[in-house]
């Protein structure tokens, strides 16, 4: 079997950074007693104020830092993303956070007990003392996403360095200082970022809310305006609070549209994305160089992602955007298997070359970056996998995007779960305690692109992660 060289940055071994951490007295005679008595009163007055402003000073020093007094504490994960915690310094924690399954907080009580050998472990309970996650963590092994009752997707994600816990709610949303919402032609309100063409047709009502009368505006993810004749304003004015606008357009090519709305007030805005979707697309992927990828919604439970790989030799950069890799006829074809040469992975300084890929296609999972190898430059090589969900979130209402990888310190080969791009700043929450991205770059057919700076990470691709 050809052993193929991945294309891997060079770089240097990890260097460990080690961390670097008059009394007066006064003579009091009879007369003087009672003047003595209001000095002593005014010192110990001036004590308790020092006491009071050093305890704020702490505090709002303490903002940001990992967790140590060893009382219990409240950790609210609706109102701030992510939290340290020294497990030797806190024992148990009371969290709240909403379920992503849920419109409303609920309270959980996390335990946590240091081991003699560095592990942690940790114990997750509801309200009612029932058990929702519990594990041994250390910093090689362990960690990852929790699911509360019933949630399709991740709520958190714990990692682990001695002696730092790190836990991230995955679907925190900061507030908006403006308010969008987008609504059909019968007026219900539309919940996903998803709008579907009618007949080639689509007709929406956009309504932005503010303090104050917010400016609304559109365009389409390449900065092109959608224009007037598209993206009407109906009604704005200083004297109300909301903007409303019309959003009519047609197109007959299937494919998936995205566009920007933006409002603001002020130096304030929002922006949200949205996809108008032709023929059940919900995101596509064309660029030179790269593997061909178009996610469509099959049914409310199923979606269909189809590759299409160019005519070349090289090693092709690729990710499943959804679960586990199902064919949708269970296997790859004999004249689809004669074509393809190997597919591997990346994982822990260990190339894994996965022999026989084509007969065990169904290893291939999210997250994970992959290379396919073509045995021949000629002919076409692509397939199509299914996912599938019982819950119906198939797209999800509230966030395009199902988990993130699982970054450990060094080299990770990674792709990203979902329908749309991510910001590069989210995978902060995959990253372990007090470690940071030292290196992201894109891959191609070609090479490896260690100039151009990568803002987001999109769904069927692949990319090499530095973390130390």
């Amino acid at each position: 079997m050809k052993r193929m060289k991945p294309m891997k940055p060079s770089t240097p071994r990890n260097m460990k950074q080690k961390k670097n951490f008059k009394t007066a007295s006064v003579k009091s005679t009879t007369p003087l007693a009672k003047d003595s008595l209001y000095v002593r009163l005014a010192v110990i007055v001036g004590i308790l104020v020092l006491i009071i402003l050093g305890g704020l000073l702490y505090r709002f020093a303490s903002i940001g830092k990992a967790l140590e007094a060893p009382s219990v504490q409240v950790l609210d994960l609706d109102l701030q993303e992510s939290e340290q915690i020294n497990v030797e310094g806190v024992p148990s924690l009371q969290i709240k956070v909403t379920p992503s399954s849920s419109k409303s907080s609920g309270e959980f009580s996390l335990a946590l007990t240091p081991n003699e050998d560095g592990s942690v472990s940790y114990v997750l309970e509801d309200f009612q003392g029932v058990i929702q996650a519990q594990e041994l963590l250390t910093e090689q092994n362990g960690g990852g996403d929790i699911y509360l009752p019933n949630d399709e997707l991740a709520d958190l994600k714990v990692s682990y360095v001695a002696p730092y816990l790190k836990i991230v709610n995955l679907n925190f949303v900061p507030p908006e200082k403006v308010q969008i919402s987008v609504f059909d032609e019968k007026g219900d309100e539309v919940s996903s970022p998803f709008l579907f063409l009618s007949g080639g047709k689509a007709h929406f009502i956009f309504n932005a809310t503010s303090s104050a009368a917010p400016i609304l505006s559109a365009a389409w993810e390449n900065g092109v305006s959608l224009g007037a004749d598209v993206f009407k304003v109906v009604s704005s004015a200083e004297s109300v609070l909301f903007t409303i606008a019309t959003l009519d357009w047609g197109q007959d090519k299937e494919g998936a549209y995205p566009f920007i709305v933006r409002g603001q007030v002020g130096a304030e805005s929002t922006t949200k994305r949205y996809v108008l979707s032709v023929g059940g697309i919900l995101y596509d992927l064309t660029q030179d160089d790269l593997p061909s990828v178009s996610i469509k919604q099959v049914d409310i439970n199923t979606i269909a992602v189809t590759y299409d790989f160019p005519e070349t030799t090289n090693p092709q950069p690729f990710s499943l955007p959804c679960g586990k890799a199902t064919l949708v006829d269970g296997t790859l074809s004999d004249d689809l298997e004669a074509k393809i040469d190997v597919i591997s992975s990346y994982s822990g300084g260990v190339e894994q070359w996965k022999k026989d890929v084509p007969s065990n296609f169904n290893e291939l999972e999210s997250n994970k970056g992959y290379f396919l190898e073509r045995r021949t430059s000629e002919g076409k090589v692509g397939f199509t996998i299914q996912c599938t969900s019982s819950n119906g979130i198939l797209p999800p209402d509230v966030t395009p995007v199902f988990s993130l990888p699982n970054l450990k310190k060094g080299w990770n080969l990674i792709g990203v779960s979902g329908y749309e791009p991510v910001p590069v700043e989210k995978l902060s929450a995959s990253l372990p305690p007090y470690t940071t991205i030292a290196n992201l770059y894109s891959i191609t057919t070609q090479k490896v692109d260690v100039i151009t700076p990568v803002t987001k990470l999109e769904p069927g691709r692949a990319y090499w992660v530095k973390v130390q």
